[in-house]
Order: structure tokens, then C-alpha cells, then sequence
């Protein structure tokens, strides 16, 4: 029988994995309320479709393209916007404050922006 290693900590751990899920929870609410406040509905769908925050798998240029019936040019275009918007030190503070690097580590965060964050909170 082959066990994850996710799921051997699961089993191991039982009081981190609720930390786990608590730090998750907090991350899921802060990117809603960012997502909302800061980006239009279509900007929102494609950077949840890029880095899979739906919790589904992320999606290529080409993709989303066709999904929105756009150009991988002009799909390009709305997600670095978007990804400008989030990266407004107000947004981009908040969000990895609540965990966002342990979340989502395919995201690049330095620990510079982790320990300016810090900073601005404390």
C-alpha cells in the first residue's frame, strides 16, 4: 500500500492539519475580498483560471483564450493587469499576511515581500 505524504501528515498531525485549514480559510476570504475590491469580474475569472485558485488545475494562455473567445495576446494583457492591481502594496500586504505562501507555493514570493508585509502589520 502506498501512502502520500500529504496524507502521512495528515494522519501524524491532526492538530496542524486544523491549523492547516484554518491559515487556507483565511487565505480563500482575503483573495475574495481583494479579488472583488480590486479587479473586474472578467480579470478575476482568469487569474483564478491561471493559478487554479478554484482549486482546480491551472489553465494555459491558450485556454483561457478560448474560453473568453480572446487572442493569448489579449488574455496576456488582462492578467498582468490584474496581477498589477494585486501587487499594490495595500493588497499584496494583506494577502501574504495571512499565509499565502504556505497555501500557494507556486507563487513567487520573496522573503523580502514577506518580511515588508510583516512590517507594515506589526
Amino acid at each position: 500500500m502506498r501512502v502520500v505524504e500529504k496524507d502521512l501528515k495528515k494522519l501524524l498531525n491532526p492538530a496542524h492539519n486544523q491549523e492547516q485549514k484554518m491559515i487556507e480559510q483565511d487565505v480563500k476570504m482575503k483573495l475574495v475580498e481583494s479579488f472583488a475590491k480590486r479587479l473586474s469580474p472578467r480579470e478575476e475569472k482568469i487569474i483564478r483560471l491561471t493559478y487554479g485558485f478554484n482549486g482546480g488545475r491551472e489553465h494555459t494562455i491558450s485556454e483561457i483564450g478560448k474560453i473568453f473567445n480572446l487572442s493569448k495576446e489579449r488574455v496576456r494583457q488582462i492578467r498582468m493587469k490584474a496581477e498589477r492591481k494585486l501587487k499594490h502594496p495595500c493588497v499584496a500586504n494583506g494577502i501574504i499576511n495571512t499565509g499565502f505562501n504556505e497555501v500557494y507555493t507556486k507563487v513567487k514570493i520573496t522573503p523580502e515581500q514577506i518580511k515588508k508585509a510583516e512590517n507594515v502589520y506589526n
